[in-house]
């Protein structure tokens, strides 16, 4: 409910604003010849009030649905101040995404500078979970810096570069960008991508942009509509290779009492707990029982 209600509120205060960006697309991602492209569509919507000393105020939504339950959406705030030919901004992005079957949050602050035909820019991406361990995999969240520059010779045409650091993995990662308005309201974009020693491949997207091409003052807000992360899968052998097997312990009883083995996994965590069973046959009526407790070998659990 919480979360209609701030939708609901922010789409009446964006009624007022002076641009309006609403688009709607598909996003092509091929990650090389032997990888089957991810296709999912976009929904973006921007509004700008814009103020007669130069100030802009930003407000940006976006939900990318990867199907019917998974999806990634994000809402922002930004702030832009416009001189003749130099100007700066900042703005503040939440995020969250359950494509990999549970939900994760990360807050994205930015900065701008925007001189003549150029736009530089910085963002932060912030995990609010850095760990999580789900089903047999380990995901593990980066924190991650990233600066771009773009040059837009008009409002239709734009060629960008950006460039990444990973603070976990300690490396960088590059991108850039070429879009162009066909036709005044159909974007087309293409941004290759490369991350050494994990992954590259190009993206495409095509979207129709309700409002056209933007201006410095309404310009989207440049930064990636992604998480950075990486998974391992979590090895799961069986007990009786790595689990030891201590032996069994008598209690003094009028009738046979056993007490069973404790199991250990590979970290020397108990799995089973001893059991307590009272013998209902002979210990000879079972062939080898006694002779594999009594030489059975007796070690600790590895670590």
């Amino acid at each position: 409910m919480k979360k209609w209600l701030l939708l609901a509120t922010l789409s009446m205060i964006g009624l007022s604003a002076d641009y309006h960006q609403p688009s709607v697309g598909y996003h092509i991602d091929s990650r090389g010849p032997d990888a089957t492209p991810e296709i999912h569509l976009k929904f973006e919507h921007q509004s700008a009030f814009d103020y007669e000393d130069g100030s802009i105020i930003i407000l940006h939504g976006l939900s990318h649905p990867y199907s019917l339950k998974r999806y990634h959406h994000e809402l922002g705030v930004g702030y832009r101040k416009l001189y003749a030919n130099f100007g700066f901004g900042m703005n503040f992005v939440y995020a969250n995404q359950n494509s990999w079957g549970f939900y994760n949050h990360h807050i994205v602050p930015g900065i701008e500078l925007f001189y003549d035909n150029f736009t530089l820019c910085y963002n932060r991406y912030l995990p609010v979970k850095t760990s999580v361990l789900f089903e047999d995999r380990k995901y593990l969240f980066h924190d991650v810096s990233e600066i771009s520059l773009s040059y837009r010779p008009s409002k239709k045409y734009e060629f960008g570069v950006a460039s990444h650091f990973n603070h976990q993995t300690k490396r960088f990662g590059f991108g850039g960008e070429v879009s162009a308005y066909l036709f005044d309201n159909w974007k087309l974009a293409v941004t290759p991508y490369c991350e050494p020693k994990s992954q590259h491949g190009v993206a495409f997207s095509i979207a129709y942009h309700f409002g056209g091409a933007r201006k410095t003052a309404n310009q989207e807000l440049k930064k990636s509509h992604r998480f950075f992360f990486t998974s391992d899968k979590k090895e799961v052998e069986k007990v009786e290779k790595r689990g030891a097997w201590v032996g069994p312990y008598f209690i003094p009883s009028a009738s046979p009492v056993i007490m069973t083995p404790a199991m250990y996994d590979a970290a020397g965590f108990i799995i089973e707990e001893p059991k307590v069973v009272t013998a209902t046959t002979k210990p000879n009526d079972e062939k080898g029982n006694w002779w594999d407790w009594l030489f059975s070998v007796r070690t600790k659990p590895k670590a």
